[in-house]
């Protein structure tokens, strides 16, 4: 358990400092070594909703900080992106993960 805590803070530094790809390698390593961690599957998620935006170059409607945006100019503007997760439960856990689906 120690050990998936360590991946996941390691995680959340590495969406501090901008590098979300690398922040989902490191929390599904966490959720790997404990599939209950509530933590692990919150990072995971921001990780994907960020590596998500910085692919698509385009701000979302609610970022992963929950900062809010105009989504009818983004809309207007060409620059609204659709994101969707498709959630399961985790078997013996009281948490859901999912995959990232997106559309432009």
């Amino acid at each position: 358990e120690e050990a998936s805590l360590i991946h996941s803070d390691h995680a959340l530094v590495l969406l501090r400092v901008g590098q979300p790809s690398d922040a989902v390698v490191a929390s599904t390593k966490a959720l790997e070594l404990n599939p209950c961690s509530a933590k692990a599957a919150y990072r995971q998620s921001q990780a994907l909703l960020e590596q998500t935006q910085a692919a698509s170059g385009q701000a979302l409607a609610v970022s992963s900080h929950g900062q809010k945006h105009d989504e009818i100019e983004l809309i207007k503007n060409g620059k609204h992106v659709l994101v969707a997760y498709i959630m399961k439960p985790t078997a013996g856990c009281d948490i859901y993960t999912g995959d990232v689906e997106h559309a432009q």
